[in-house]
C-alpha cells in the first residue's frame, strides 16, 4: 500500500507519515517545506518532496508518477492567537480543487482531516451530526475547502473526513498551550493563559495519527463506508488548570503558579467547552485514545528537551553536553 500525505512536514502529517511507514506503508510526504528533519523517533522512514498542494498541474504529475493507493490530506492553514494573515479560505479551497481532480484523474480515495473548530459550540460531547458553524478564519477554511471537494471530487471514490479535537505531542508549535505550559515553569515560554476552566479534549497525536493511518486502510480495502465524517476525540473533558497542573508535576515543578489571566482568545471563537464523542470512531475504525494524559505530557515534554532548534534551551534545561 502506497499514500500521499500532504502537509507532512507539519505537527500532524509528520506523526502520520512516521506512524503509517512503521507499519509497512510505503509513504511519500510532500509539503511547502524545503526540506523536513525526521525526529529522532522516525529513523527516516518516509521520503519527502518539497510541493504545494495547491499546484494542480505538479500534484497531477506526482500522483501519475507514484501511483498512490489512497491521499491523507493533513495540510491546513495554521492557527495562532495572532490574527490569521493571507486568504486562508482561497488557499485551503486552492487545494481542495487541485485534490478533486485527483480523484477524477487518478480514482484515488482520500482521508481528509478536518478540525475540531468547525462545529458549532455545545455544553455536551459533540457528535458528527453536530452542525458546522465555522466562526474563525481557520475554520472557515476548513469548512469551506471542505465543502468545495465534496463538490468536486469523482463521485463514488471512498472518502472519510476525520475532525481531531485538541492535539498535542512532539512537533506541536510552541506557542500553542500544551508547550508552553511545559515550558513556562522553567522560564522558557511567557507565564500566560487562558481562562483556566476553559475545557478540552485533549488528544495525543500519535494515537491521532493511528487512527488516520487506519482510516486510510478502510477506505483502500473496498468496503461501504458506514459513515461519511468521524470525531478523533478521548471523550473527556480536561480543563487547562489541570492540564497546566499535570504539565507542571511533568517538568518537575509541581508548584508553579499559572498565571491564567493574560492571554488574549484566539479570534472569535473561545468556547468553555469543546468536547469530543469517539463513538463512531471506536466502531467503524475499533480506535481509541489511548495515551494517559500523564504519558503524553512526558513524550512532549522529552521531545521539546531535545530539538534542535535551540541549544540556548538545552543548556537552561540542563541537557547541554558537558
Amino acid at each position: 500500500m502506497r499514500v500521499l500525505i500532504t502537509g507532512g512536514a507539519g505537527f500532524l502529517g509528520r506523526r502520520v507519515a512516521i506512524a503509517a511507514s512503521r507499519e509497512k506503508i510505503d509513504v511519500l510526504a510532500v509539503g511547502r517545506s524545503p526540506s523536513t528533519t525526521p525526529p529522532p523517533d522516525s529513523a527516516e522512514l518516509f521520503r519527502y518532496l518539497q510541493l504545494d498542494v495547491r499546484d494542480a498541474d505538479r500534484l497531477q504529475q506526482l500522483c501519475s508518477r507514484e501511483r498512490p493507493d489512497a491521499v491523507i490530506h493533513c495540510a491546513a492553514p495554521g492557527v495562532s492567537r495572532m490574527a490569521p494573515t493571507g486568504d486562508l479560505v482561497g488557499e485551503a479551497c486552492a487545494a481542495a480543487q487541485a485534490l478533486a481532480q485527483i480523484t477524477r484523474a487518478h480514482s484515488v480515495p482520500v482521508v481528509w482531516i478536518g478540525s475540531c473548530f468547525e462545529y458549532a459550540p455545545s455544553d455536551k460531547p459533540i457528535a458528527e451530526t453536530h452542525p458546522l458553524v465555522p466562526a474563525t478564519e481557520y475554520a472557515k477554511a476548513k469548512v469551506h475547502s471542505w465543502q468545495l471537494f465534496q463538490h468536486n471530487k469523482r463521485p463514488g471514490i471512498p472518502t472519510l473526513t476525520l475532525r481531531p479535537f485538541h492535539l498535542y505531542g512532539p512537533g506541536e508549535n510552541h506557542a500553542r498551550f500544551i508547550p508552553s505550559a511545559l515550558l513556562a515553569p522553567r522560564g522558557l515560554a511567557e507565564n500566560r493563559f487562558g481562562n483556566a476552566l476553559n475545557t478540552r479534549d485533549f488528544v495525543y497525536v500519535d494515537d491521532a495519527a493511528s487512527g488516520i493511518v487506519s482510516a486510510a486502510k478502510l477506505v483502500v480495502s473496498g468496503s461501504a463506508l458506514p459513515q461519511e465524517s468521524l470525531n478523533l476525540a478521548s471523550g473527556r473533558g480536561t480543563t487547562l488548570a489541570e492540564a497546566a497542573r499535570l504539565a507542571a508535576v511533568t517538568v518537575g515543578k509541581p508548584d508553579f503558579a499559572y498565571n491564567f489571566t493574560g492571554a488574549s482568545p484566539l479570534p472569535g471563537y473561545e468556547p468553555q467547552i469543546l468536547l469530543g464523542n469517539p463513538g463512531l470512531a471506536a466502531f467503524v475504525l475499533g480506535w481509541a485514545a489511548t495515551t494517559p494524559p500523564s504519558e503524553g505530557l512526558s513524550l512532549t515534554w522529552t521531545a521539546l528537551s531535545h530539538t534542535s532548534h535551540s541549544t540556548q534551551t538545552s543548556c537552561a534545561l540542563g541537557l547541554g553536553h558537558s
